[in-house]
């Protein structure tokens, strides 16, 4: 029968007034579309969640193997740093340090090796209050199978320099940022989130004490990081010729590099007074030796001073406290002295000279007793002008803070 409205067949289909009936059968086709469609988006819903859910899977897993991975870089970063940085010494606490908890380390020293030295050579040393680390490059002790290092300013100084962030023992992050901020009351000790802020001195015999003074300007240069107090033993100021170290030039005009080296090696090395002829004798000795002391007179012959103009005349901006021996020819006292022309404190700039002993006086127990001694009365002196400092350059970078803040709020004010 055909559709009155349409024309066509009758299509079970039929509209009263503007309300359209739809049959049994469409609405069930209808419904069967309906549900089909709906199965679909349901099912591309559920392979897209299952693929999220596998790359947020994949991407943990990156995760924790690129942490795994951070983690092996920086054990690997810290192991090197434990062989190049250890402690040696740290003050005994006091009845009443112990019964209170308060933290006892004023300050830390850095001791740094001479040629053919290591930190055993510095046991002897003890001063109050204070916590002793040494430096120990390769050639040396646990480092006598690693190859030893011929630069001071190329090889050694970068390796202490970023050993020294590691170990947390300056205030700086391995990005440069600082660890912690310091407040304009200065340092706290007794909070142990101040342990970076201990100020840190440095200690060195002969090459040690130029090893010490190039980290120095490394630090203040990137870090703008001083030490409390400088300390060298035995060693001229690096504005000085050291002569007498160098060797090479001497071997260089009887004739080239070959196998008298270790003679010519043996002959300068004897002649400071590190060993007696029974060190000689022992070839066995000469073998594991020999090499260092031979890389250590290299850095320090190839050491050059680097004068950095006008602008930088004074290079040791802290308190300088130098020791030398009355009979050494290398570094005499007269020219020990002059490392005040290195040194803006000039009348902070203490010189003591050890009585009848000469270059190698380290060595021996009385004169690191008077050393330790001299310390113990100088370093609580020296950590007030350090503290002052530290308090007027914060002083210093607040003003400075407050007067960009301003500016930038009048900048704002003209925008408007």
């Amino acid at each position: 029968m055909p559709n009155p409205f349409t024309g066509g067949p009758d299509d079970g289909i039929s509209l009263h007034g503007t309300e359209r009936v739809v049959s049994e059968e469409e609405e069930l086709r209808s419904r069967r579309l309906f549900y089909g469609r709906f199965d679909m988006i349901m099912e591309e819903r559920r392979k897209r969640d299952r693929e999220e859910l596998e790359n947020l899977r994949r991407e943990k897993r990156e995760q924790v193997k690129q942490e795994a991975m951070d983690a092996a870089d920086m054990s690997a970063i810290e192991d090197v740093a434990n062989r190049w940085l250890f402690k040696v010494y740290e003050a005994p606490k006091s009845f009443d340090e112990r019964a209170s908890g308060e933290n006892h380390i004023h300050y830390r020293l850095l001791l740094f090796p001479w040629v053919g030295g290591n930190s055993s050579l510095y046991s002897g040393i003890s001063i109050p209050n204070c916590e002793i680390w040494a430096v120990e490059p390769p050639g040396r002790l646990r480092r006598f199978e690693e190859e030893c290092l011929t630069s001071i300013v190329d090889e050694m100084v970068p390796e202490i320099v970023d050993c020294l962030i590691v170990k947390k023992l300056i205030n700086v992050n391995l990005d440069g940022s600082d660890i912690l901020k310091r407040d304009s009351d200065g340092v706290n000790y007794d909070d142990p989130r101040d342990k970076c802020f201990i100020p840190l001195g440095y200690m060195g015999h002969s090459m040690g004490a130029i090893i010490g003074y190039e980290v120095a300007k490394v630090l203040y240069d990137r870090y703008n990081i001083e030490p409390f107090a400088f300390i060298p033993l035995g060693a001229n100021p690096p504005h000085i010729n050291q002569a007498g170290f160098n060797f090479r030039k001497v071997e260089k005009e009887q004739k080239e590099i070959n196998e008298n080296d270790d003679i010519l090696l043996l002959r300068f090395i004897s002649s400071l007074g590190w060993f007696g002829s029974e060190w000689t004798e022992n070839n066995a000795l000469l073998r594991l030796t020999v090499p260092l002391f031979r890389g250590d007179c290299e850095a320090i012959s190839s050491y050059s001073y680097d004068f950095r103009g006008e602008d930088h005349p004074n290079e040791v901006t802290c308190p300088i406290l130098t020791f030398a021996g009355q009979y050494d020819e290398i570094a005499p006292p007269n020219l020990m002295e002059r490392w005040e022309e290195r040194n803006p404190y000039e009348e902070i700039c203490d010189n003591y000279v050890i009585e009848n002993v000469g270059h190698t006086f380290i060595l021996e127990r009385k004169p690191k007793r008077f050393i330790s001694q001299i310390c113990k009365e100088k370093f609580p002196k020296y950590l007030e002008i350090y503290n002052t400092k530290m308090m007027e350059n914060q002083y210093r970078r607040n003003e400075q803070k407050k007067l960009e803040e301003e500016a930038a709020i009048e900048k704002k004010i003209r925008k408007r």
